[in-house]
């Protein structure tokens, strides 16, 4: 019997290398893609999200910004690229008042900071980001998801 190891396990040393590991991701991501990023403030949840979107875009100068305030960031592409933020919401409801479904449920790539906080909205292929620190700039990631192509295709691509 052939087992598929579900989580991937991936240390960056800078916030360069975080970046480029965001890079990494957008290539293994098709539309419809939900990512749900998680760990504590500052962490590195909208320094990966800059490097998804740059890989996403390639060439255009998007200006990735976290949407703590905002709650949502739109990134015109194709596909287009949802930034949401649930940090500072208290929960589902909040979250359904700014159109979380019609997002997630979109030909976008969703990206939601936070995203433990409205877990049983997501959809049962999300990707699951967890990010710890391991020191000043060192960051620990461990990616589960049921989304056994997107897996992998991340595995192939850091050829782990």
């Amino acid at each position: 019997m052939n087992t598929i190891k579900k989580n991937i396990h991936l240390t960056t040393a800078s916030s360069a290398q975080t970046h480029s590991f965001g890079k990494r991701i957008a290539s293994c991501l098709k539309p419809g893609t939900v990512i749900s990023l998680n760990g504590i403030l500052g962490s590195g949840k909208t320094t990966l999200t800059k490097g998804i979107v740059q890989g996403l875009f390639k060439k255009r100068g998007v200006k990735v910004k976290s949407p703590s305030f905002t709650l949502v960031n739109q990134y015109e592409g194709t596909p287009p690229v949802y930034h949401v933020d649930c940090y500072r919401l208290n929960g589902e409801d909040d979250m359904r008042m700014i159109g979380i479904d019609e997002l997630i449920d979109s030909p976008g790539i969703s990206i939601i900071e936070w995203g433990e906080k409205i877990k049983t909205l997501l959809p049962p292929k999300t990707v699951w980001i967890m990010i710890t620190h391991r020191g000043e700039s060192k960051r620990k990631f461990v990616v589960s998801s049921d989304n056994t192509l997107f897996l992998r295709k991340l595995r192939r691509s850091l050829r782990v």
